[in-house]
């Protein structure tokens, strides 16, 4: 029963690391994009901004 049990919390925990790798590719693309935009319209900013 308290296999079962643990069976239950690791496919739990595989899916909550699915859904906060989801996000976080997420969020890198986002940011990957806004840094893009940012250096095709003023590439002084992001420089100031990043420290690039």
């Amino acid at each position: 029963m308290l296999g079962a049990r643990l069976g239950v919390v690791g496919i739990l925990a595989r899916e909550d690391v699915k859904v906060l790798t989801v996000y976080v590719d997420l969020s890198v693309i986002c940011v990957a994009a806004l840094f893009a935009l940012a250096w095709r319209f003023e590439p002084t900013i992001v420089v100031v901004l990043f420290g690039v």
